[in-house]
């Protein structure tokens, strides 16, 4: 890179018209060897006058996080309790009965912090906090301990600028015997004046701007350690890990593991209240994924994005700390005897940690259909033997259905379960056999057809009922292989997307085929049916009303002579569209006369007596 060198217009170096601190700060630098020592120069941090009118920017001016920077304030002041007032103007006051503050001019002393230093080292406060207030009016009333007298002062948004000064006054009214009241009115307020009850009405008022403000007092104070009264009543709090399992302290952080779930955006981590989202690794167990949460106590260690403090600063400390968690959630798992897969378990045994094996349970293998919006439930598990199988076969749903409907009723249906790959590793998994491949033939007599999967060309439909449909299960046991065979009475040719269609699939029934009609309707339902999510499209109840119709009419057309089909057709209507214009406790007959030329139908009604 090129040596930086002064512009030779306007040297900072002889302007004495600004301060010193906000001088550039060029000096002559000792050479470094093998440097050009003629163009050498050094440079030095400092803040430019420019940078005071981006403190309206420094918070987001929500509600809720300017709730939360007046909090912390409160609690590093030395505060008991903290009071929180909705006032019948739309302003919200917070009182709290902490030292007060001694000196007014630190409220807009960029960076400053008037904290002891002990609260300095410990939490590393910015100077900035009163800036959440700088997009609003406030007033904030003071008064230190032990002072006669408090102080007032009116902030508006350029003050906070430094484009007009504040004037401070003497307040009798301020906090006794000490303490600090902050008054403002949030930005949205203003939306909401046009409906709040009039003025006159202070105590509906107060109500009004309570509901409206409502979330945002709720979150702010939900983790605050001190006790809050919002308008008199006690605020609902709840210590941020009341419900963890397992606790462990580490450097001044206190880490807590829950074995639920944790859900997008949920806080994991608590600063005295002002509760953020970290990441911090999960570990999942066989039924569900533990997380940890940290609670701050003292941690100089610890370093978050200033000033609003909404995330937490990459370093080696968050890394060990984000290690940590997931150690402790580990030693919880080992305590709690919680059972997962064989790399979580290795993990823990290479930290010295020991977690119990799994027994020897599975979830029963269930046919998936083709239907995206349904999953599988995998929490029901049952005991296996060693002579059980694993379906490890990767199949459509088309001819999961198929093996299901050959495998109904035998005891080879009870033995097969699903492949869990969490638990490759244990011993009494990786020695269970397992069904790697599915194949379908059609017996003609000497001749016999494969179904290819997945296919690659559009098959060809036979027109001929085959003497027998043969399933074969290739099976591997520890590496001796081997093939189970299963007769059905049915088949799919075809088992493309027919989401729309249950005629393209080509179903084949065998010669002997004994699967009837709401047997088949069914089995084409679940092996195809996959509802339209498109803006066009219908409800998926009215999308599978249809798809079953149509199912029911290839059933028809495969299982029934003309004279059978005709009948169960004219059924199918009946119930579908004229059922449900018979009067309950009453017989319809209904005839229908049909000619070349007319139609005509008869009914009859007949209203029985209700019993008893």
């Amino acid at each position: 890179m090129a040596a930086l060198r002064p512009r030779k217009k306007a040297s900072p170096r002889g302007d004495r018209s600004q301060p010193d601190r906000y001088r550039q700060p060029w000096r002559s630098a000792p050479p470094r060897q093998g440097a050009d020592m003629k163009n050498q120069t050094e440079i030095r941090a400092c803040i430019d006058p420019a940078a005071v009118d981006k403190v309206t920017r420094f918070f987001n001016a929500s509600t809720e996080q300017t709730l939360q920077e007046i909090l912390q304030n409160a609690r590093r002041s030395g505060a008991t309790t903290v009071e929180i007032t909705t006032e019948d103007d739309g302003r919200l006051s917070i009182t709290d009965d902490g030292t007060g503050i001694d000196d007014p001019a630190a409220l807009l002393a960029f960076g400053r912090s008037a904290w002891a230093a002990d609260t300095r080292h410990g939490e590393d406060p910015a100077g900035m906090g009163v800036y959440a207030l700088a997009r609003t009016t406030a007033t904030i009333a003071s008064r230190p301990k032990g002072a006669p007298m408090g102080w007032q002062v009116e902030l508006e948004p350029d003050h906070y600028t430094g484009r007009k000064a504040a004037t401070v006054v003497d307040a009798a009214a301020a906090p006794a015997p000490s303490g600090t009241r902050v008054s403002f009115l949030p930005p949205d307020a203003r939306w909401h004046a046009r409906r709040a009850p009039a003025s006159g009405d202070r105590e509906a008022a107060a109500k009004w701007w309570l509901w409206v403000y409502g979330n945002a007092i709720r979150a702010a104070v939900r983790y605050y350690p001190l006790p809050v009264t919002i308008n008199g009543k006690r605020a609902e709090q709840q210590e941020f890990l009341g419900e963890a399992l397992y606790r462990r302290r580490w450097r001044g952080l206190e880490i807590g593991v829950f074995d639920t779930e944790t859900h997008c955006g949920e806080p994991n981590l608590n600063f005295h209240g002002h509760a953020i989202r970290m990441e911090i690794p999960t570990v999942p167990t066989l039924l569900t994924q533990w997380h940890a949460r940290i609670d701050v106590r003292r941690c100089p260690e610890l370093e978050l994005v200033l000033p609003a403090r909404q995330e937490i600063v990459q370093s080696d400390f968050s890394k060990q700390l984000q290690e940590e968690a997931r150690k402790t959630i580990l030693q919880a798992m080992g305590v709690e005897a919680a059972e997962a897969g064989y790399r979580v378990f290795d993990k823990a045994r290479e930290a010295g940690i020991a977690l119990p094996i799994p027994a020897p349970a599975l979830c029963p293998w269930e046919p998936q259909t083709a239907r995206w919006d349904q999953q599988r439930d995998r929490s029901a598990r049952r005991p296996v033997r060693p002579t059980d199988l694993l379906m490890d076969a990767h199949l459509d749903a088309s001819d999961e259905q198929l093996l299901a409907h050959a495998l109904k009723g035998t005891q080879l249906r009870r033995e097969i379960h699903d492949a869990d790959t969490r638990l490759e590793g244990y011993e009494w998994y990786d020695h269970l056999g397992r069904i790697t491949r599915m194949d379908i033939d059609l017996v003609y007599g000497a001749e016999t057809i494969r179904l290819r999967r997945p296919q690659t060309k559009w098959p060809r439909v036979p027109t001929k009922r085959p003497k027998a449909v043969r399933i074969t299960l290739a099976v591997d046991r520890g590496g001796r292989k081997s093939n189970l065979h299963l007769d059905s009475d049915v088949a799919f040719v075809d088992t493309n997307d027919h989401a729309g269609c249950p005629d393209g699939a080509g179903i084949v029934l065998t010669e002997t085929a004994r699967i009837d009609q709401s047997d088949l309707e069914q089995l084409v339902t679940a092996s195809f049916f996959s509802p339209d999510d498109g803006a066009d499209a219908d409800s998926i109840e009215r999308q599978k009303a249809e798809f079953a119709e149509a199912a029911r009419d290839a059933a028809l057309r495969l299982l029934a002579t003309p004279e059978q089909r005709i009948k169960q057709m004219v059924r199918n209507g009946i119930e579908d569209t004229v059922r449900k214009y018979v009067p309950r406790n009453s017989n319809a007959t209904i005839r229908i006369e049909r000619t070349a030329r007319n139609t005509s139908i008869d009914i009859e009604l007949e209203h029985l007596e209700q019993a008893g």
